[in-house]
C-alpha cells in the first residue's frame, strides 16, 4: 500500500509480524466524515478517537493486525477470515450501540478481501489489497461487504446469528470484469442498504456477442484519446458494417474505470428527428427537461461534476443536430461524447477517429471464426483458405459484409460461395456515385445476400423495417403475415441464419431486431414495396390493440399490459411521429387516449403535449369527433404545463363535440379530469367535487387505473386544506388499486404522500414505514416524478424527527428536479411543500437554510434519494 502524508502512528492492534500466505483484509472508513465535521465542530476530534478505540478493540480481540491508519481509516490484516468477519461484525455493533450525541453519530463502511499479498516494509503490496480497498469504497455507512473468496471462506463460520446476502455482481473501479458482492447481516442492525456505490451505478454498456477480432492498436489508440482530459468530442467514422460501434464498445469498456461518473451508451438509430436528439440525450442519462427549463440544463445537473462518458450511436441519420451537440459539450465541461457515424460532424471541437477495414489475416480470421458457428467442424483445405481470402478482400475486409457471406457456408462451399459473390459484383456493380467506395461495397453484399432470399423472405424482410427497438413475434404476425405466404415464425428463422435479423431470446418471449446498418437498407426496401402503406397501417393497428389493452385489462392482467407497453416505447414513438408526418391525426388522438394514464405514469406527459400541440394545427378539416377528442386530451395534459386557465377553453370547445357513444365513454371521463383544473380556480371545495365526479364515471367503466388517479388527487386537494382523514382514505384508496394492478408508478407516490398525510396527525411510526415503502417503489421505477415525491416525504419525515437539515437538503432536491426533469407540483400541493419550507427555514435560521438548501440543490435525483435514505438510516435506529 502507498504510505500516506499526515498519517497516525497509535499503538498498533495486534503488534508482531504481518500474516503471510493467504490474508484477509479489511478497510475502514467513516461515511460523510466532512459533514460530521461540520456538523460536530470542535467535538469532531474526540468522536473521532472514540471511533477508534472502539475498532481496535474489536481487531484486537479477532487478532487483527493493523498495518496503516489515515484520518479516518483502518486497514487491518487478519490470519482468516473468520476472525475478520467476527471483528468487523464487533467493530459495527460496538458503534452502533454507542450513545452518540444526536447528529452526531459514527457510521462506518467496511470491506473484506481474501487473497495473496506481500509483507513489505511492514505493509503489503498485492492486488488483493486494492481489491479490499474498493469492496470497501462501494459499502455505506453501517454496512460489511465481503467479496465471493472471502464469502466462501467464511460462509459456515459466520458470527452468531449472522447470514449472508448475496448481492450479484458489481463493477470494482480499476477491475476488469464483474465481482459479486455479499453483505453480513447482522441481528438487530440494519441490513437495507442502497445498492453498492460501484461503476454500475447507470445502466451497464452493452457486451457484444462473440469475440473481437483484430482493432488492437484502435483500441489502445482510442482508449488513449478518451483518458486524455483535453478530448471532449470524439467521432468514431467508417462507412456502414466497418464495425464502428463494436470498436467504440470495446474503448468504453477498456476506459470506464477512468469516468467517475461512468460511461452510458445510447443507440440512436430509432431517433429519425434531429431536434429530439438532446432529449434523447437526457433520457438516456435519467433527467428530462421541464417547461421553461433548457435541456442543457437539466443535462448538466444530473451530470454534475463526475466526468461521463456518453457514447452515441450510428449518429448519421441526425447529423444535422451536430451544432446542438457541439453546445451541449461547451455547456456541460464533465461530459466527454463519443460518436460513431458514417458521417463525420464538421465541428471545430470535433477529433475525428477514422475507421479502416479489417487487415487481411484479421478478415480471414473472422470469416473463419463466423464460418465454424454456423458450420461445426468447418476445416478448409487450400482451396478453401484461398477462396476465403478473395472473398476478404472482395469484400474489401469490412467486418458486416465478412459476418453475411460466412453465414451462407450453412449452405456453399466457400469455392462456390466467392462464385456467386463475384458473379453478383458484376450484375450489380457499384452503388449510387456519392457513396464511399468501401459503402458501395457493403450495398452490394447486402443486395447480393438479400437476392439469395426466397420471395417471401425478401419481403418480410422489408416490411419488418416498419419497427424501431425491435419486434416481438406476436407483432410480427400482426403486422408482417400476408395470405398465402409462409408462416412468420419460419421466415423469421430463416432472415436469423442469414444474419439479416437478430434474435434475443434472453426473456420470457423472444424479441428481434436489425443491425442499423441492415435496416437502413431494409427501410429502402419498405418504401420501394406496393404494401408499404399496408405495412405502415397494420403497424398503427396493432399500437392501438396494444395501447387499448390498457382500458380493458383488470387487476394483474394490467400490470402485464402495461409492460407491453414499455417495450414497446421506441415503436409508440416512432408510430406517433409517423402519424403526425402523415397527417394521421385521428390515429394519433386514439393513440394517446388509449396510452394516456400510462404516459402520465411514465413521465411522458411532455412528449404528448407536443404531439397534440401539433395534430391540433394539423386538424383543421379533421372529424369534429376527432377534434374534440383532440382537444380534451390536451386539456386533460394542462395540469403538467400548468396551463389552467387554456384548460377551460379547451374543454369548453371540445367536450360537447365528442359523440355520445361507447367509443367515447373513456373521452368523457377525461373530460371529467380536465375540469377539475378549471373547477379549482374556484376554489378546493369545487375541485374536489369534480374529482370525485370523475373518478365515479372511471369506476362506473371499471378503469382501476383512472379511480386509483383520481383517489390520489382528492387526497392532494383535502390535503391542502387540512382534511387529514379524507386525504388520508383517497390515498390508502389509491394505493390499494396500485398494488391490486401492480402499478408502481401510481404505488410510490401515493404511499408518499400517504406518509405526509398520517404524520399530519401526529402517528410517526406509521409514517414512517409508508414513506420508506414509497422510496423504495420510486426508486425501483426510476421515475422523476415519483422520486420527486419521495424526498418530499422524506422531509416531512425528517422534520418529524427534529432532522430539518435533512429536510431543507431533500426538499431543495425534490424542488430543483421538478425544475429541471420532473413534473410541476400539482396546484393543490404546493401550500403544503410551502410549510414544509418555512418550518425548515425557522428551524435551521437563514444561513443553515440556504446552506442545507445550495447543497440539497447540487445533487441529481438518484443520489439526493440515496444520500437521504442513508442520513435516516439512524433516526430509524433511534426510533
Amino acid at each position: 500500500m502507498p504510505q500516506h502524508r499526515g498519517r497516525t502512528k497509535p499503538a498498533r492492534a495486534g503488534d508482531g509480524p504481518l500474516p503471510t500466505g493467504t490474508v484477509t483484509f479489511l478497510f475502514t472508513d467513516i461515511e460523510g466524515s466532512t459533514s460530521l465535521l461540520r456538523e460536530a465542530g470542535l467535538a469532531y476530534g474526540g468522536l473521532l478517537e472514540e471511533h477508534r478505540r472502539m475498532l481496535r478493540a474489536a481487531f484486537a480481540a479477532h487478532g487483527g493486525r493493523e498495518v496503516d491508519t489515515q484520518g479516518d481509516s483502518f486497514f487491518v490484516a487478519f490470519a482468516g477470515p473468520a476472525q475478520a468477519t467476527a471483528a468487523a461484525a464487533d467493530g459495527q455493533r460496538a458503534l452502533a450501540g454507542h450513545p452518540w450525541a444526536p447528529g452526531c453519530s459514527i457510521r462506518v463502511r467496511m470491506g473484506l478481501h481474501t487473497g495473496e499479498a506481500t509483507a513489505v516494509a511492514g505493509s503489503y503490496v498485492g492486488l488483493a489489497v486494492h481489491r479490499a480497498a474498493r469492496i470497501a469504497a462501494a459499502a455505506h455507512g453501517g454496512q460489511i461487504l465481503l467479496s465471493e473468496a472471502t464469502a466462501a471462506l467464511v460462509r459456515d463460520d459466520l458470527p452468531t446469528g449472522a447470514t449472508l446476502r448475496d448481492l450479484g455482481e458489481h463493477r470494482l473501479k480499476d477491475f476488469e470484469g464483474p465481482a459479486r458482492l455479499f453483505q453480513l447481516d447482522l441481528p438487530d442492525l440494519p441490513s437495507r442498504f442502497p445498492p453498492p456505490r460501484t461503476l454500475g451505478g447507470r445502466p451497464p454498456l452493452p457486451v457484444a456477442a462473440g469475440t473481437f477480432v483484430g482493432r488492437d492498436d484502435d483500441v489502445a489508440a482510442l482508449s488513449r484519446l478518451l483518458r486524455d482530459s483535453r478530448s471532449r468530442l470524439i467521432t468514431v467514422t467508417g462507412p456502414g458494417g466497418v464495425g464502428k460501434t463494436r470498436l467504440a464498445l470495446e474503448a468504453a469498456h477498456a476506459v470506464v474505470a477512468d469516468f467517475a461518473g461512468g460511461a452510458v451508451f445510447l443507440p440512436m438509430a430509432a431517433v429519425t428527428d434531429p431536434g429530439a436528439v438532446l432529449a434523447t440525450i437526457a433520457d438516456g442519462l435519467g433527467t428530462r427537461p421541464d417547461v421553461g427549463i433548457h435541456v442543457h440544463e437539466a443535462i448538466g445537473a444530473v451530470v454534475g461534476a463526475d466526468r461521463t462518458l456518453l457514447v452515441l450511436d450510428n449518429f448519421e441519420q441526425v447529423v444535422d443536430a451536430a451544432v446542438d451537440l457541439a453546445n451541449l459539450v461547451d455547456q456541460v465541461p464533465a461530459l466527454v461524447v463519443l460518436v460513431t457515424s458514417r458521417m463525420v460532424l464538421r465541428l471545430r471541437s470535433e477529433q475525428q477517429f477514422p475507421v479502416l477495414p479489417l487487415q487481411e489475416a484479421d478478415a480471414e480470421r473472422l470469416f473463419l471464426e463466423r464460418a465454424a458457428a454456423v458450420r461445426p467442424g468447418f476445416h478448409p483445405d487450400v482451396a478453401e483458405r484461398t477462396a476465403v481470402a478473395e472473398i476478404c478482400r472482395q469484400l474489401d475486409g469490412v467486418p458486416l459484409a465478412i459476418e453475411l457471406a460466412a453465414a451462407r457456408l450453412r449452405l456453399l462451399s466457400a469455392v462456390a460461395l466467392l462464385h456467386r459473390l463475384v458473379d453478383h459484383l458484376e450484375v450489380l456493380g457499384a452503388g449510387p456515385v456519392d457513396l464511399p467506395e468501401r459503402q458501395r461495397t457493403l450495398r452490394a453484399t447486402v443486395e447480393w445476400s438479400i437476392g439469395l432470399l426466397a420471395a417471401h423472405e425478401e419481403a418480410l424482410f422489408a416490411r419488418l423495417a416498419v419497427f424501431s427497438g425491435g419486434w416481438g413475434l406476436d407483432a410480427a404476425e400482426q403486422v408482417c403475415s400476408r395470405p398465402g405466404e409462409p408462416p412468420v415464425l419460419d421466415t423469421l428463422a430463416a432472415l436469423v441464419d442469414a444474419s439479416l435479423v437478430v434474435a434475443d431470446a434472453a426473456g420470457s418471449e423472444p424479441r428481434f431486431s436489425m443491425l442499423e446498418t441492415i435496416r437502413v437498407y431494409a427501410v429502402e426496401r419498405l418504401t420501394d414495396r406496393p404494401d408499404r402503406f399496408e405495412t405502415e397501417r397494420n403497424h398503427t393497428e396493432w399500437l392501438l390493440a396494444l395501447t387499448a389493452e390498457l382500458l380493458h385489462t383488470r387487476g394483474r392482467d394490467n400490470q402485464r399490459a402495461s409492460q407491453r407497453v414499455d417495450r414497446e416505447r421506441a415503436n409508440l414513438w416512432a408510430a406517433a411521429r409517423r402519424m403526425l408526418d402523415s397527417g394521421d391525426v385521428a390515429s394519433l388522438a386514439l393513440l394517446v387516449r388509449n396510452a394516456i394514464g400510462h404516459l402520465a405514469l411514465r413521465d411522458g406527459d411532455l412528449a404528448a403535449v407536443r404531439w397534440l400541440d401539433e395534430a391540433l394545427e394539423q386538424a383543421g378539416s379533421a372529424a369534429p369527433a376527432v377534434r374534440g377528442r383532440l382537444l380534451v386530451l390536451r386539456a386533460v395534459f394542462g395540469v403538467a404545463t400548468g396551463d389552467l386557465a387554456r384548460m377551460a377553453v379547451q374543454l369548453a370547445e371540445g367536450e360537447p363535440l365528442l359523440p355520445r357513444t361507447a367509443d367515447f365513454e373513456m373521452d368523457r371521463a377525461l373530460a371529467a379530469i380536465a375540469r377539475i383544473g378549471p373547477a379549482f380556480e374556484r376554489g378546493i371545495e369545487p375541485a374536489i367535487a369534480a374529482a370525485e365526479d370523475a373518478r365515479g364515471q372511471f369506476t362506473a367503466l371499471g378503469l382501476e387505473a383512472g379511480e386509483g388517479a383520481m383517489s390520489q388527487a382528492i387526497g392532494e386537494l383535502a390535503l391542502a386544506v387540512g382534511d387529514t382523514a379524507l386525504a388520508e382514505a383517497n390515498y390508502r384508496a389509491a394505493a390499494t388499486l396500485a398494488r391490486n394492478i401492480g402499478e408502481d408508478g401510481m404505488l410510490g407516490p401515493a404511499l408518499s404522500l400517504l406518509g405526509l398525510t398520517v404524520l399530519a396527525r401526529g402517528d410517526v411510526e406509521e409514517a414512517r414505514r409508508s414513506v420508506l415503502e414509497g422510496a423504495e417503489v420510486n426508486r425501483r421505477s426510476g421515475q422523476p416524478t415519483a422520486i420527486a415525491y419521495s424526498l418530499e416525504g422524506l422531509a416531512g419525515l425528517a422534520l418529524a424527527e427534529a432532522r430539518p437539515e435533512v429536510a431543507a437538503r431533500a426538499l431543495a432536491a425534490a424542488a430543483a428536479a421538478r425544475g429541471r426533469s420532473a413534473l410541476p407540483l400539482t396546484p393543490a400541493l404546493p401550500p403544503v411543500i410551502g410549510r414544509m419550507v418555512d418550518r425548515c427555514r425557522e428551524l435551521l435560521g437563514e444561513v443553515g437554510f440556504d446552506e442545507a438548501t445550495s447543497e440539497g440543490s447540487s445533487w441529481t435525483l438518484l443520489d439526493a434519494l440515496r444520500r437521504t435514505l442513508v442520513a435516516w438510516e439512524p433516526s430509524q435506529e433511534r426510533a
